[in-house]
């Protein structure tokens, strides 16, 4: 919880002191599809090498995720057993920790804008002030979709959000696209990491959802 904390102030902080400026900030929101299901062992292990891990440390870890197998059973009947090829354990301790090494160097994939990572909470972001901001915040979410390419992950079209954060009265005019030219759509608002963030940065929606979740555990 903690770190949940740090990470969400140090957003807030950085996007509030632009809004005290006036200056527009489009946050892109994106969600993995299964992310935990989608970590390739083989891209795993060859990542796990690039940090320095070897020897019996590393033969320990391709034990650890490999030579699983897996089957279902529906009404009585039962599949063939078939290989597990992908996935870490997001209930156990060491699956979140191979997810953050395996999506560490998405991170690497912006140039111009911020990326703020927790687990496979993701969001891109930066300040709009024109057009040519909105380009550049475009050519770092195509890098993130050459990322994902690379290592195997998707992402969730239609969960993917972007928020356009100000109080100006007039919207600095934007748009944004993943793969296959799939607009992005906009929201006003957005739950992240248990906090309602708003377009006007205002926490009238959040302390509401508080004072009522409150309310119910009474």
């Amino acid at each position: 919880m903690y770190f949940i904390k740090i990470h969400i102030i140090q957003v807030l902080q950085e996007i509030g002191e632009k809004l005290d400026k006036r200056v527009q900030t489009d946050i892109i929101y994106l969600d993995f599809a299964k992310a935990f299901d989608r970590v390739d062992h083989h891209l795993l292990v060859r990542k796990l090498k690039k940090f320095g891990i070897g020897g019996t440390l590393l033969k320990w870890f391709e034990d650890y995720l490999t030579n699983h197998h897996q089957r279902v059973t529906v009404l009585g009947k039962t599949s063939h057993s078939l290989p597990v090829l992908s996935s870490v354990l997001q209930v156990s301790i060491l699956g979140p920790l191979l997810f953050v090494i395996y999506v560490n160097n998405l991170l690497q994939e912006t140039s111009t804008s911020s990326i703020a990572l927790y687990a496979d909470d993701t969001k891109c972001y930066r300040p709009v002030r024109s057009h040519k901001d909105e380009q550049y915040l475009q050519k770092d979410l195509d890098g993130i979709n050459n990322w994902c390419e690379s290592w195997q992950m998707n992402l969730n079209q239609s969960k993917c959000e972007v928020l356009s954060v100000t109080r100006n009265l007039k919207l600095v005019p934007s748009s944004y696209h993943l793969k296959y030219d799939t607009l992005i759509k906009r929201t006003n608002t957005q739950k992240d990491l248990g906090v309602i963030i708003t377009s006007d940065l205002k926490w009238n929606q959040h302390v509401s959802m508080f004072y009522l979740m409150t309310i119910i555990s009474m």
